[in-house]
């Protein structure tokens, strides 16, 4: 048997086929519709993903609060921020203000006012309580007024109510815990703010 030479078979013409043509049907290989023994037509449209699988519409559903307790979140964050800072900022202006000298003659000037001894002030003394009443007027405009804390919930509340945020029941115990009891702790802290000269 003759083994065919490969430059002869590259010899011969090839059919021509116009690019303008209709597809033969036939050249296609048509797989049977998807039945129930689960065979699957890869040429349907019906790609089954569009299908609604059956669900738990209450997973699903999202809770929104009531415009009253998202104000009531908003309002107890602002609480929060504004017992810190009360807490925080007059010790800190505290100890940026004054040297522990400085501390220990105000504590000494308070014992002298509340004896019956004559209080003889010199002029670094007076120049001291100056700037002791100066931290004073800064410590009492620490808090948020009442204006300043509105102006906060309100846009707060509405942000919380775009993102559908709220603070959980623990972190709500949490906060109004830690708002109720830190200012008791303040005067281990700030023993300075004691004094009433």
């Amino acid at each position: 048997m003759k083994t065919p030479d490969l430059i002869d078979i590259l010899k011969e013409p090839t059919e021509k086929k116009s690019i303008f043509t209709e597809p033969d049907p036939d050249d296609f290989i048509q797989p049977e519709e998807s039945d129930e023994s689960g065979s699957f037509d890869f040429f349907s449209t019906d790609s089954g993903a569009d299908e609604e699988e059956p669900t738990d519409n209450k997973s699903e559903e999202k809770t929104f609060l009531s415009d009253d307790e998202y104000r009531d979140n908003a309002t107890m964050v602002v609480g929060t921020i504004d017992a810190l800072q009360t807490l925080s900022l007059p010790f800190l202006y505290q100890r940026s203000m004054f040297t522990r000298d400085e501390r220990l003659r105000l504590k000494e000037i308070k014992k002298m006012q509340q004896s019956d001894e004559e209080l003889i002030l010199t002029e670094d003394d007076q120049v001291l309580l100056d700037k002791y009443d100066t931290f004073l007027q800064l410590k009492d405009s620490v808090p948020f007024t009442d204006m300043e804390s509105k102006m906060l919930i309100d846009p707060l509340a509405k942000i919380f109510k775009k993102y559908n945020m709220s603070l959980g029941p623990e972190i709500m115990l949490f906060t109004a815990l830690a708002t109720v009891s830190m200012p008791r702790f303040l005067p281990l802290f700030t023993p300075l703010e004691r004094m009433e000269l």
